[in-house]
């Protein structure tokens, strides 16, 4: 009983891993994407003003805090969610 608890916890572990790689698989792509967008001049900057990057900067920092905030709240109150909510802060943050 012990034993197979241990392969579950090791399973569940592996994939986990298994998950977040491909996810940073995926992030490389699609850098590496923008930069050939970039390189051909198809890129086009989300931010038309430089002058405003530091503020854009700072509300999407404020939104992601409000994401992570609010997940750590349905952590606290639904523990069974655990490894699906861990599945999600791989998508929000680089975790």
């Amino acid at each position: 009983m012990v034993q197979e608890e241990t392969l579950k916890r090791d399973l569940a572990s592996a994939l986990a891993a298994k998950y977040k790689l491909l996810l940073a698989t995926s992030r490389q792509q699609k850098t590496a994407k923008r930069y050939e967008d970039m390189q051909a001049g198809r890129y086009r900057p989300l931010v038309e003003d430089p002058a405003n990057l530091d503020n854009e900067l700072a509300a999407a920092g404020g939104k992601l805090d409000a994401v992570l905030g609010l997940l750590d709240a349905l952590r606290g109150a639904a523990p069974q969610l655990g490894p699906d909510l861990d599945r999600v802060l791989c998508h929000v943050a680089e975790v």
